[in-house]
């Protein structure tokens, strides 16, 4: 090579060693967020609209954790592929199915999710007592990870206690995860629905003390209806994308890092091997379209098929019929 030569410029490639981490870092998630862009179809648009942003946030994030290709392209796609059902039975009826990315940051996918759980919740609790229980650790400026395997390991101690296997039969425990805006910490906990007979709660506390080696924090309460059950288990279950941390990159990476094949729903004693997520079906359902040929004839001014759309979303229908592509001659 003679003097004065740049190396990027006899090898092209070696561009990408030769950049600063940062610009690397920079036009990784410029590029990832041009695909996010170039995904942006009618049915993609409808599935997130309300979040838009924020999906973006999650996205840079997994992008500077380094997430799989595979698994930033499927966050990415997530609801492409979209169609409209309509019920046999009750034709007045509809829903939206389709593809979905199933990624624990995605929030349609753990709306959904929380929904299958709560249902299934209702099913697995039919006539029997139910208590709600909140554990907590307590947090020191630890990392994400070290809390959660101490809250992990911790709940695993304790249901091997003698007072818990004398008055526990199952259950399910929901992981909830804040970042505490006052001291600057993480706090997680568990959201459990216990089966079984009275649990005395000073007792608990210090069991869980004793456990723990540093929280007595601990609620318990009976469930006096199943309609409370399922908007308990709603509003916990596998969402761990809070708004504690979303807008901090930093902790929303740490998050991503820690969480990563992590169980956010555990079952545990009898009601282990039951499979809160699946979705139960309902009736049967015939396909009627494409979301996106819907949007198009609602835009085209299909009166039937605006209504429809409007009472399956609270997404902003004139931007979505705005970019409908032009009526057929």
């Amino acid at each position: 090579m003679e003097t004065g030569e740049n190396l990027a410029d006899i090898d092209p490639f070696l561009n990408a060693y030769l950049d600063a981490p940062e610009t690397q870092l920079r036009d990784a998630i410029t590029s990832q967020r041009a695909a996010l862009d170039a995904s942006a179809s009618l049915s993609t648009t409808f599935r997130h609209s309300g979040w838009q942003h924020n999906r973006s946030l999650v996205l840079d994030a997994l992008v500077r954790t380094k997430q799989s290709t595979n698994r930033r392209d499927e966050f990415c796609q997530c609801g492409s592929h979209a169609y409209v059902l309509r019920n046999v039975d009750n034709p007045t009826e509809h829903r939206i199915a389709g593809s979905a990315c199933h990624d624990r940051f995605c929030l349609p996918c753990g709306q959904e999710r929380s929904q299958a759980i709560a249902l299934n919740v209702l099913e697995a609790i039919s006539d029997k007592q139910v208590r709600f229980l909140t554990l907590t650790v307590r947090s020191q400026d630890e990392p994400l990870t070290d809390l959660l395997d101490h809250l992990y390991v911790s709940f695993r101690k304790l249901r091997a206690t003698a007072f818990w296997k004398r008055r526990v039969s199952g259950g399910v425990a929901l992981l909830e995860i804040k970042r505490n805006v006052s001291d600057n910490r993480w706090h997680p906990h568990f959201h459990c629905l216990v089966e079984g007979s009275f649990l005395p709660q000073q007792d608990l506390k210090r069991i869980w003390h004793r456990i723990t080696g540093d929280s007595w924090i601990v609620d318990i309460r009976l469930v006096r209806a199943a309609r409370e059950a399922a908007q308990y288990v709603t509003k916990y279950a596998c969402k761990p994308l809070h708004k504690s941390f979303l807008h901090q990159p930093a902790s929303l990476d740490e998050a991503v890092v820690a969480l990563k094949g992590r169980k956010l729903c555990v079952t545990f004693g009898s009601w282990r091997g039951v499979t809160l997520a699946r979705t139960i079906a309902e009736g049967a359902w015939e396909n009627v379209g494409t979301l996106e040929g819907w949007i198009a004839d609602a835009a085209h001014g299909d009166e039937h098929a605006a209504t429809i759309l409007a009472s399956l979303t609270d997404s902003n229908l004139p931007e979505l019929y705005a970019r409908a592509p032009p009526k057929p001659e």
